[in-house]
């Protein structure tokens, strides 16, 4: 297997798998399905992880001041995503600001991780 195809298959997909989630949660029924919900908090937990583990197995090689930058804010705005997220899990109802800033906030990290990702590449 070339390191592009698992590049895609360990790390983009599940960004977008996530993502795809995201979308399916909001779109549903109030309560959110414990199933769902679950499966889309563990997926994020593992990109997290999966992020970590490849920016610092890239340090080796050395990061620039531009991939240490771009680490620091996709790692930040994901963790941001996670804490709101979870906000919006326990509350069930949650304020427009709170979804707004979930959103914001997710697609900003997984933007941002991408670019970080293909610039490590």
């Amino acid at each position: 297997m070339s390191s592009h195809t698992l590049f895609v298959l360990v790390l983009i997909v599940p960004l977008f798998a996530l993502l795809r989630g995201g979308v399916g949660l909001r779109l549903g029924a109030r309560p959110y399905p414990t199933t769902g919900l679950l499966a889309h908090k563990l997926l994020a937990v593992g990109i997290v992880i999966a992020l970590i583990v490849r920016v610092f197995r890239a340090q080796q090689a050395g990061l620039s001041s531009l991939q240490w930058t771009l680490a620091g804010l996709a790692g930040l705005f994901l963790l941001a995503a996670l804490g709101t997220g979870g906000a919006l899990g326990a509350t069930g109802e949650a304020s427009p600001a709170l979804k707004l800033a979930h959103r914001a906030m997710s697609i900003a990290g997984t933007l941002l991780a991408v670019v970080l990702l293909v610039l490590l590449w």
